[in-house]
């Protein structure tokens, strides 16, 4: 028997995603912040990646973005395995650098 468990299974965020362009970003004129609002507040948890800001920005522009969801990768799991030598099931701890899979769905032109 095997089961595992991450400690963000299931958390979908997508309705409080935000993206606001950033041309003065010192690093990149085509940056765009991706912000997380809650309770009337706005958390810049990152910013789009760059081989994608072009084309994200471009969306933006256009307003054809449809839909956006967004969840959690990596993180701390558990796992429940057997372990043969102790004859009995074992806790499995791992821990993945934490980061968030956004989806963007749009209308196409």
């Amino acid at each position: 028997m095997w089961v595992e468990a991450s400690e963000f299974e299931d958390v979908e965020f997508g309705d409080y995603i935000s993206f606001v362009k950033d041309p003065d970003n010192e690093f990149d004129k085509n940056a765009i912040k991706v912000i997380v609002n809650l309770d009337n507040k706005e958390f810049h948890i990152g910013h789009v990646p760059k081989k994608q800001n072009v084309e994200i920005g471009k969306l933006l522009d256009s307003e054809s973005i449809t839909s956006i969801s967004a969840n959690f990768v990596g993180g701390k799991t558990k796992s429940v395995d057997y372990d043969d030598e102790k004859d009995k099931d074992v806790v499995i701890i791992t821990e993945l650098t934490l980061g968030v899979l956004i989806t963007l769905r749009f209308e196409a032109e």
